[in-house]
């Protein structure tokens, strides 16, 4: 469990609830200037926490769908961010709530998809291959969540063991959505070196100050999205022109002291 060391884990006791961490490892580290992310992502696992904490499991595991929800919007962000063209195509056929619509042009928050019903999502996430049974499964935990939320009187999860296996799912899902997300952020990453050996980002002194605001506030990176820049290989980049191979190779030294010093390597 790496989680730790980020804006979003001030003041925050979560250690008791099952499988909570891990999931937090896919959330962004740091939103920058953007603080209602991680205020509304806080907001949420204190609920969870608390609910969990009372054994009311059934209303604690809503809070962890609204989590796998907020992972969904993010993930579709950066997806518009790396790919943007294939983004707004795939946008296109996501129908919105009646009376609403999304003008690509205009997102400027990861908000801005809850204007897409969640059975929507699938079109845009399918751009970093998801497969159509993993797809699918965001249409079953949208049912799920909507069959709990229903006021019937009774617990739709009734005890730890029922809750560990539906969190259990929750993880697993995030897990693979984030196994595809592995080769967005390597072509991201790539984008970000080569800016970096053209001195785009020669204002800066230190690279951790690089790291911490062009990298992770940039595009929210989680810890384990951090981890799979720490551990991309730079030796293409280098073959296609050697004259920058100190300058990734200096980088990259940084990066990993900036990952071992946080504990993410």
């Amino acid at each position: 469990m790496r989680f730790g060391g980020s804006r979003l884990d001030e003041k925050m006791d979560v250690s008791g609830v099952p499988q909570l961490l891990d999931i937090l490892n896919y959330l962004p580290l740091d939103t920058g200037d953007d603080v209602n992310i991680l205020e509304y992502i806080r907001n949420t696992v204190e609920f969870i926490a608390l609910n969990y904490k009372n054994e009311h499991y059934t209303f604690s595991y809503l809070g962890v769908h609204l989590i796998c929800m907020m992972y969904l919007y993010i993930s579709a962000w950066k997806i518009s961010i790396v790919i943007p063209e294939e983004h707004d195509i795939a946008v296109t056929f996501a129908k919105t709530y009646e009376g609403d619509e999304i003008d690509t042009s205009k997102i400027s928050s990861v908000f801005d998809y809850s204007r897409v019903p969640e059975k929507e999502l699938p079109k845009i996430l399918k751009l970093i291959g998801l497969d159509k049974g993993q797809r699918g499964k965001i249409r079953g935990l949208v049912d799920m969540r909507n069959d709990i939320a229903h006021a019937t009187g009774k617990s739709k999860i009734p005890n730890e063991d029922a809750f560990y296996n539906e969190v259990n799912t929750i993880h697993s899902f995030i897990r693979n959505i984030n196994n595809c997300m592995n080769g967005l952020i390597r072509k991201w990453f790539s984008q970000f070196l080569v800016k970096y050996c053209e001195d785009e980002y020669k204002e800066y002194k230190d690279i951790n100050d690089i790291i911490q605001e062009q990298m992770i506030q940039n595009l929210y990176l989680s810890v384990n999205e951090l981890i799979i820049c720490n551990e991309m290989s730079v030796k293409k980049l280098i073959k296609e022109n050697p004259n920058n191979k100190l300058k990734l190779e200096d980088f990259k030294s940084g990066l990993k002291k900036y990952c071992t010093e946080k504990g993410y390597a």
